[in-house]
């Protein structure tokens, strides 16, 4: 999701695209590099991430904004990513995480 004409404007769907189950956690890091698609390196989004664990599937609300993003769209989206998690409903997300670089969201290590 993003942010156009201050309006939440969602953004297609990533499909898993991998080999193995999308149920299963090691297709979850393998996805990951599919994301880089559509992260931009000065432009803020909202991911709303389907990860599977070993006994469950969780939902993470992730706010992306680039350390080198203008200052009004930081400003933004840093003050209104607790509004969004909880109009969807934060009891249907088991984890909310911010991330500044691209490596936070994509890199294996960081999850």
């Amino acid at each position: 999701m993003t942010i156009t004409a201050e309006t939440l404007t969602p953004l297609p769907a990533i499909p898993f695209t991998g080999s193995s189950s999308p149920t299963s956690p090691e297709a979850f890091f393998t996805s990951l590099s599919q994301l880089s698609s559509i992260l931009q390196p000065k432009t803020p989004i909202y991911l709303l991430l389907r990860r599977p664990l070993a006994t469950k599937t969780t939902l993470v609300a992730l706010t992306y904004i680039p350390s080198n993003a203008p200052v009004r769209p930081k400003m933004l989206f840093a003050s209104t990513r607790s509004t969004l998690v909880r109009e969807l409903g934060t009891e249907k997300f088991d984890d909310t995480a911010f991330a500044t670089e691209e490596e936070e969201i994509v890199g294996r290590e960081a999850w």
